[in-house]
């Protein structure tokens, strides 16, 4: 949670050891308090800030993206493909990947996104 506060995103860059041991983010991450709620869906959370001058914010998100109920558009399935696979693959080959699987039904041979998903 302090990570996603403190960077505005959770993905794989937010979680490697380096943003995790920023000072902001241990301070942060000192701070915060997870409880289990059991009458909430797995999908659910309620979200409370308590500022220092006493504010109080509050967020519900009723379902995450990504759930059954809250499916991930395609501009998020490419968004976070990119975040996965642009330091391994670089921009250029990522994209040659992308547009492979967002046409996958008309290659001739399905094995070409494997190929094309090797490291060059």
């Amino acid at each position: 949670a302090a990570v996603a506060l403190v960077h505005g995103a959770a993905g794989e860059h937010e979680y490697s050891d380096a943003c995790v041991a920023e000072p902001v983010v241990v301070a942060l991450r000192e701070r915060v308090e997870a409880t289990a709620d059991d009458t909430l869906r797995q999908d659910e959370a309620h979200v409370v800030l308590t500022l220092e001058d006493g504010r109080v914010l509050k967020y519900h998100v009723e379902h995450a993206v990504g759930s059954v109920k809250r499916p991930m558009s395609d501009g998020d399935l490419e968004a976070k493909f990119f975040g996965l696979a642009k330091n391994i693959l670089g921009r250029s080959q990522a994209e040659r990947v992308i547009g492979l699987c967002w046409s996958v039904a008309e290659l001739d041979d399905v094995s070409a996104v494997s190929r094309a998903s090797v490291p060059e």
